[in-house]
């Protein structure tokens, strides 16, 4: 068990919120390190967006993560988004 796991925030996450940071470790991972753009349908594989939004709220929040919020872009593609 790492030591983040361990920490008493990580411990009081919800599983849905254990999930999306899954998620986007496994994406900055894949996308070289640092950040990673991750669409809200790739979220949606995770969890439902009632539960994801709130989970990237909760992630930033408690410092496991940083948030940025992208408008739609032309094409109608659903961007990237957190609403905290």
């Amino acid at each position: 068990m790492s030591d983040r796991e361990q920490s008493p925030a990580y411990r009081a996450l919800r599983a849905s919120s254990r999930r999306v940071l899954r998620l986007v470790e496994a994406e900055c991972g894949r996308q070289g390190g640092g950040s990673a753009t991750i669409w809200n349908d790739q979220f949606e594989i995770a969890c439902s967006r009632r539960a994801y939004l709130p989970a990237l709220c909760e992630l930033q929040e408690l410092g496991f993560i940083t948030v940025e919020r992208f408008p739609n872009d032309a094409s109608g593609l659903s961007a990237p988004t957190a609403r905290c």
